[in-house]
């Protein structure tokens, strides 16, 4: 078995915090409050919303969700909920509805409300990085100083994940589609962020490597990463697993935003 880099010690701790931050607030009068928008039904959507609620109820946060599929239903939503001061996070659950454009859409939430930090211009960490960072500030050593590769730079997962790094002055690799991945077996952090089911090899990665698995993809109605079933066979390398691992910290990111939003008013 690989060495699992679990985010389950991080996300107790976090939730420690947050709890009692949370009651901090609630003593000030302000209960903070998150509005779900969904635009399409699907079988995962209603899982990953099914684990914010969760763990929104276990902190005391108040989550509203609402559903919709136009853009005009969209934007009659948003110009209630984005100037409503008892909300302090909007998302739009990903993936959209077919029928939307995916940036004008996530440009509609209030910049100051924009929890998932998807917009152009938003001023919040996007979870999925914020999480990917929090295990590499645990797990690997002195992790500035080595040779990273990030595997994909897309709007989601990828794109901030590579401002974050930057602006913290670490450079790493980029493999974009068409790219020979092969080369990562050159490299001692490995995070993956393309949502392509299996896309890293077992040969690509050599002992003792790093390897963050931040994609995912529905497959048969269940979640998938972009690591191969062999690496998790293997007992000489680190990695994320299928569970508890950069998921359960996306999480808290999330809810770390919120709360961020609302201790403003403090």
């Amino acid at each position: 078995m690989p060495f699992y880099i679990s985010g389950k010690e991080i996300a107790d701790q976090k939730e420690i915090d947050q709890v009692e931050r949370v009651k901090h607030l609630k003593g000030r009068g302000i209960i903070p409050k998150l509005v779900i928008i969904q635009t399409m039904d699907s079988t995962v959507i209603d899982l990953y919303i099914r684990v914010k609620k969760r763990y929104a109820e276990k902190i005391g946060v108040l989550v509203e969700h609402l559903q919709v599929s136009t853009e005009n239903g969209l934007k009659d939503t948003l110009a209630i909920a984005n100037p409503d001061t008892n909300i302090h996070g909007i998302i739009i659950q990903l993936p959209l509805d077919q029928n939307l454009d995916q940036d004008k859409t996530l440009n509609l939430i209030a910049k100051d409300k924009d929890v998932d930090g998807l917009s152009f211009d938003s001023i919040y960490t996007p979870p999925t990085a914020q999480a990917v960072l929090w295990l590499m500030e645990r797990y690997v050593d002195d992790f500035a100083t080595k040779k990273i590769a990030l595997v994909g730079k897309g709007r989601l997962v990828g794109g901030p994940l590579l401002s974050l790094f930057r602006s913290k002055n670490i450079y790493p690799q980029v493999f974009i589609k068409g790219d020979d991945l092969s080369k990562l077996v050159d490299y001692n952090v490995i995070i993956s962020a393309t949502g392509v089911p299996n896309l890293i090899l077992d040969t690509y990665i050599k002992p003792g490597s790093f390897l963050f698995d931040a994609g995912t993809a529905e497959e048969n109605g269940s979640i998938r990463g972009d690591a191969s079933d062999d690496l998790y066979k293997r007992n000489d390398i680190h990695i994320t697993p299928t569970k508890g691992g950069v998921g359960i910290l996306t999480v808290r990111a999330l809810f770390e935003n919120v709360i961020q939003v609302a201790e403003k008013l403090l």
